[in-house]
């Protein structure tokens, strides 16, 4: 990835795992509409990477920084939020092809300053396509 830095990178790899492989194995208290889940960080020292630390959202809403993970009705990560002192800093959203496999990740940061939102564009094998 011609340009990109490092911390993009990281950030692209994880987000393809959780998309790949992450299920959610519960639904909300009433069956409908979006799933949260709420996680410390996520663990990107080993292969494969995985969200570190499940919490609650009451723990979530004490802590300096976490990651608050939305999830659509048919358990596809929808979006992921960094959150920072009560602030949202990074934003993914995710689109999927009608096979569930992920079609578009977007990212926007929000804080400290917002940045234009960046595309990452996949094939239907979950390839990603050059810019």
């Amino acid at each position: 990835m011609k340009g990109a830095r490092r911390g993009d990178v990281a950030h692209v790899l994880c987000l393809l795992f959780l998309v790949s492989a992450m299920q959610v194995g519960s639904a909300n208290a009433q069956g409908d509409g979006p799933v949260v889940r709420y996680f410390r960080a996520f663990d990107t020292i080993e292969m494969p990477m995985r969200p570190y630390r499940e919490i609650s959202r009451t723990e979530a809403e004490a802590s300096e920084a976490y990651f608050r993970a939305r999830y659509d009705e048919v358990n596809h990560l929808s979006e992921v939020e960094k959150i920072r002192h009560g602030e949202v800093d990074l934003r993914y959203r995710f689109r999927y092809y009608d096979s569930g496999v992920v079609r578009e990740i977007s990212k926007q940061q929000l804080n400290p300053v917002v940045r234009p939102e960046v595309i990452y564009r996949f094939d239907s094998d979950g390839n990603r396509l050059k810019p």
